[in-house]
């Protein structure tokens, strides 16, 4: 009896290893999907053309922006679906030194910041997208780095671990993450 039982519990351990293998073989499968249709949360650097160097005294940010010694400049708009899980993962939680702009569109932006618990202090409404124009912005999510008041570099910001990422790198001066810690955002790290 005790020897039938061994067998089963060994088979049952087998299929269960096979099981396991299979959903790893499924998510590697899964990867390779994304990655090849371009669905992975990789941003994408944008060009700032000339206003790369330039110091951020564009009409509508604010003043304060070309005091700052960095800053991060967020573009959302309320018709995307990624500006919105972003600007839920803001909720109640404005880092210093992120600005937001919000696009004006169909909807009160005032809403936008209502909804999602923004910094009212920090949050500009982008009417008639003139800062968006000026600096020749067409896309969002979007983030422009500020370094000593002039404008580093802009990139997309395909998801909240992205912006994460981004915020401890231009924010805090902390290292660009490794790939062993790529999908651990720095809030729930293990303090060194």
């Amino acid at each position: 009896m005790i020897t039938l039982l061994l067998i089963l519990v060994s088979l049952l351990a087998l299929l269960m290893l096979l099981l396991v293998g299979a959903v790893i073989e499924m998510y590697r499968d899964l990867l390779q999907l994304r990655d090849n249709a371009g669905m992975l949360d990789v941003p994408q650097s944008i060009d700032l053309g000339e206003f790369k160097g330039r110091l951020a005294d564009i009409p509508g940010l604010p003043i304060g922006l070309t005091t700052q010694p960095s800053a991060v400049v967020l573009f959302l708009s309320n018709r995307c679906g990624t500006c919105r899980s972003l600007a839920n993962s803001l909720s109640g939680r404005h880092p210093e030194g992120l600005w937001i702009v919000v696009e004006n569109s169909v909807a009160t932006p005032n809403d936008y910041t209502t909804n999602y618990d923004l910094d009212l202090s920090r949050t500009i409404v982008d009417v008639d997208n003139a800062i968006a124009e000026q600096l020749r912005i067409s896309l969002t999510p979007l983030a422009i780095t500020i370094r000593n008041g002039r404008f580093l570099d802009a990139t997309s910001v395909p998801s909240t671990r992205r912006l994460t990422e981004l915020m401890d790198v231009a924010l805090y001066g902390r290292a660009a993450p490794d790939k062993t810690s790529r999908m651990i955002p720095s809030q729930f790290k293990l303090k060194e």
